[in-house]
């Protein structure tokens, strides 16, 4: 089978299925250049060919593994860095509250007393004009 070296897929409007359709194409290229005869004209027997198949299977189960294996990886570190920034936000919030309350004071304790958004507004304006 012959193939136009220039085809550039097209032949759906489906992006997805172009780019199958471009690497079948690239694909059997490759083969005819590595072993000169098409699919079609192939006399290999059967049960040679239920054995390429079950060593592409198997290659394919060792990709997906390793694939895999990376996602997983990048969840696992997903998820350290979530608990990072976490642990990174409320130690913030303690140093920055335990600078601006009064000595003794300690925030959700028996003598805290939450803010007015009033006054929070009002610190904001004071911390604004300094």
């Amino acid at each position: 089978m012959a193939v136009n070296p220039d085809f550039q897929g097209g032949v759906t409007d489906d992006p997805i299925v172009n780019k199958v359709v471009d690497l079948i194409i690239k694909r059997h290229m490759q083969g005819m250049e590595k072993f000169g005869v098409s699919m079609e004209k192939n006399t290999k027997p059967f049960d040679h060919w239920i054995d390429e198949t079950i060593e592409e299977l198997l290659d394919a189960i060792h990709y997906l593994t390793k694939s895999k294996s990376i996602v997983d990886n990048f969840k696992q570190k997903e998820k350290q860095l979530e608990s990072m920034l976490a642990q990174f936000k409320d130690e913030t919030f303690k140093a920055v509250t335990e600078q601006t309350l009064p000595p003794g004071t300690q925030p959700g304790g028996a003598d805290w007393v939450e803010p007015t958004e009033g006054e929070l507004n009002d610190k904001n304006k004071e911390e604004e004009s300094t």
